[in-house]
């Protein structure tokens, strides 16, 4: 999986030349070397991504994006990655776009050392023997362009969410932690404080999905943690199947003050049609405004190869009932490198859903999740 590079020019601040057409480019350097780069001014570009290219040049560029819309990228040298900031308002007839709506945002993905321990080795598609340290996965953000990241407690490590809470904490302004804590437990609140207010994670995953934790999904003994986590800012991912999604709308109306994100679509039965009663349960939550959906892990549900177009309806029929604003796009890497690749996994949305506008596309990829766990 190959991505390009691009380079900012020296020291200071480009400036556009006009070409033959009117539209504004970077000057290019006659002799066809690279230009030099000041430290702290590299960045990548995936070329195939309409969010990498937003990000083609560096200094002040102009980047046309809708004949009514125009936004001014600025690149800050002196950040940690490449900080946008955009010198018009986003015009309220897209009010779900913010300042950070050019960044890419990687929302769901895993990283860990090996668990050979593990009873289940063959229980997901990467196998927990396998080491994934968070390296491997910078490597890729660095080769793809991909600013900020996610990083979802795996199933591995049970509640030692160390590893992601200090990953998250060494660089805070790439990385945000999503912890795992028992619901079963009765200290459970207890351990959210710990993992949250002591160790910075922004997230709890529930997981209604594995075997023991469905029994105490929505039974009161939980509301402890859930209102631990309203007081703490957690945003509560969900692990969930289309069994679990009328607990998830009562628990969702009882704590509205806390977000609810829904992995992988709750893992749709593709087959049966996004249109018909069997989605409600999925498609009623969009009544409720604090919950979002994942669209990530199609090959899950999938019946076909990717680009995965048995899913295009169902991501049609999300995009109807939630907006662009409450759609967050995720990796899951690294199972993802033994389903389609990490590329053609940041080119998903433009195969899949051409209806979507390049603002929306970058909503989904990077602003929406930026907004939600970076505020």
């Amino acid at each position: 999986e190959g991505g390009a590079r691009s380079r900012a020019g020296g020291g200071q601040t480009p400036r556009p030349v006009e070409p033959e057409g009117g539209k504004r480019r970077a000057p290019s350097s006659r002799s066809g070397a690279r230009p030099r780069t000041a430290p702290g001014e590299r960045f990548q570009k995936s070329p195939l991504s309409p969010i990498g290219r937003a990000f083609r040049e560096s200094g002040s560029i102009e980047n046309p994006l809708s004949p009514d819309l125009s936004l001014f990228v600025v690149f800050a040298p002196s950040s940690p990655l490449p900080r946008a900031t955009i010198s018009r308002r986003i015009p309220t007839s897209a009010p779900w776009i913010e300042l950070e709506a050019a960044l890419i945002v990687d929302a769901h993905l895993h990283v860990w050392r090996p668990a050979p321990d593990y009873p289940d080795p063959g229980g997901t598609t990467v196998s927990p023997l396998c080491d994934v340290p968070l390296e491997l996965f910078a490597q890729y953000m660095e080769e793809h362009a991909v600013n900020r990241a996610v990083l979802v407690q795996p199933l591995y490590p049970g509640e030692d969410n160390s590893y992601v809470a200090d990953a998250a904490a060494g660089e805070p302004d790439r990385f945000k932690a999503v912890c795992v804590v028992d619901p079963r437990k009765p200290d459970a609140a207890e351990r959210l404080e710990y993992w949250a207010g002591k160790r910075g994670c922004k997230g709890l995953r529930l997981r209604p999905e594995v075997p023991g934790e469905a029994d105490v999904f929505g039974h009161p003994s939980t509301f402890g943690l859930w209102k631990a986590a309203a007081r703490l800012g957690v945003v509560v991912n969900l692990l969930a199947g289309f069994a679990h999604l009328p607990e998830a709308a009562a628990l969702a109306r009882r704590f509205p003050e806390v977000p609810l994100l829904i992995d992988h679509m709750a893992h749709p039965p593709v087959g049966a049609g996004p249109r018909t009663a069997v989605y409600q349960p999925l498609l009623q939550l969009a009544d409720l405004t604090n919950v979002r959906v994942k669209v990530s892990g199609a090959y899950y549900c999938s019946r076909q190869p990717y680009p995965h177009l048995d899913c295009a309806e169902l991501l049609r029929v999300l995009y109807d009932q939630f907006g662009p604003g409450r759609l967050i796009w995720g990796s899951d890497f690294p199972h993802v490198l033994l389903k389609s690749g990490y590329r053609r996994a940041l080119k998903w949305l433009e195969r899949i859903a051409p209806f979507l506008s390049r603002e929306e596309v970058w909503a989904i990829m990077g602003g929406n999740a930026s907004r939600l766990y970076w505020g």
